[in-house]
């Protein structure tokens, strides 16, 4: 673990939990991760966790279970194609998460909102469609 990455990251992430306009709800530890609950418009609120490598910070967020949708999935591709940080990818039982690394020498309070911005947006973005995939047959209005 990067020591002075995680003292930074600890600390912005709290400060933000304690500002009342920044939509951070929660920020702490849980079992040696660090992570940050934030508000969405889609679903209550979405975890991001982190972990602080020596060379990266590495962050993920849940996003929905296991959806065997290829149209779906297409869309996945292209939202990996023009976002970034955060990508969508899978664990090993394929739920969805959005994850992604970005330089641990680039981390500043600009770059962690940048990545707590990516996934928030990503959520906002991507989750209706995965609640539309999971019940099929359902009429579509988009």
């Amino acid at each position: 673990m990067n020591r002075p990455l995680w003292d930074f990251v600890a600390t912005t992430t709290s400060a933000w939990a304690t500002d009342p306009e920044s939509g951070i709800v929660w920020a702490g530890e849980l079992e040696g991760r660090r992570g940050v609950r934030i508000v969405q418009d889609c679903r209550e609120a979405t975890t991001i966790w982190f972990d602080c490598g020596e060379i990266t910070l590495r962050f993920e967020a849940y996003l929905f279970g296991r959806l065997d949708d290829p149209t779906l999935h297409r869309r996945f591709l292209k939202f990996n194609h023009t976002s970034w940080p955060a990508l969508v990818s899978f664990d090993r039982r394929d739920d969805i998460y959005l994850t992604g690394r970005v330089p641990a020498g680039s981390v500043d309070q600009d770059m962690l909102g940048v990545v707590v911005g990516a996934v928030h947006d990503g959520v906002e973005r991507l989750f209706h469609q995965c609640v539309e995939a999971a019940r099929p047959g359902r009429e579509r209005s988009r």
